[in-house]
């Protein structure tokens, strides 16, 4: 293992609290001792995405344990950030949200993401592996999940490794079995997104829901 890898493995294992507190007294020493001073040095330094301050501390300003140090808190927010949705508030914030999240996946899956009658998300969950001809994808578990949670409605999504979003019969019929029996529990699915590579479909906004 190199002195490179071994310092990151390091930083990876630290806590959250403690990558914060190294992260202080790194801004500390650089005179950054106030939120004014902090906002002042990001806009001289045109600083206005996660991007933009790894970038900064890749210069040659900063020390190479800075570096991994502001490395580990980007990705552990860009984590966060991607892993969970709090709200639905429109087809394109979900598209989104799902393409970053599938973004990591190799394999095909199926979620279902529950709402409350505020369109707050409850819960996401991954409900099969494999594609959905595959798959003994059924209504019946995802709506349990929902009828335990006491979800309003719910979205359903899955990816296509491959990069295709065009949807299959398969995908088509699931769709439609999701919408009649949300009809008659009481829950409504609201959509069904399938996710290729940097690109969504939304099955509603194609009218084929």
């Amino acid at each position: 293992m190199t002195l490179t890898s071994l310092q990151e493995e390091q930083s990876f294992l630290k806590s959250d609290w403690e990558l914060w507190l190294e992260l202080r007294q790194i801004l500390e020493k650089a005179g950054i001792r106030n939120i004014s001073q902090l906002n002042t040095y990001l806009e001289r330094n045109k600083i206005m995405t996660l991007d933009d301050l790894n970038e900064e501390v890749r210069g040659t300003n900063w020390s190479f344990e800075t570096t991994i140090v502001v490395e580990q808190l980007i990705d552990r927010v860009k984590y966060l950030r991607s892993s969970t949705l709090e709200k639905f508030y429109s087809s394109s914030q979900v598209g989104q949200f799902l393409i970053e999240y599938f973004s990591t996946v190799k394999h095909e899956q199926l979620m279902a993401i529950y709402l409350d009658s505020k369109n707050k998300v409850i819960a996401q969950k991954i409900i099969f592996q494999g594609s959905l001809n595959r798959s003994i994808a059924h209504p019946r578990e995802i709506f349990q999940q929902a009828i335990q949670l006491n979800s309003a409605c719910l979205i359903i999504a899955h990816n296509h490794p491959s990069g295709e979003t065009t949807p299959s019969k398969q995908d088509i019929d699931f769709s439609q079995r999701m919408v009649d029996a949300g009809e008659l529990i009481g829950i409504e699915c609201l959509d069904h997104f399938i996710v290729g590579g940097n690109y969504y479909l939304s099955l509603k906004e194609e009218d084929l829901l």
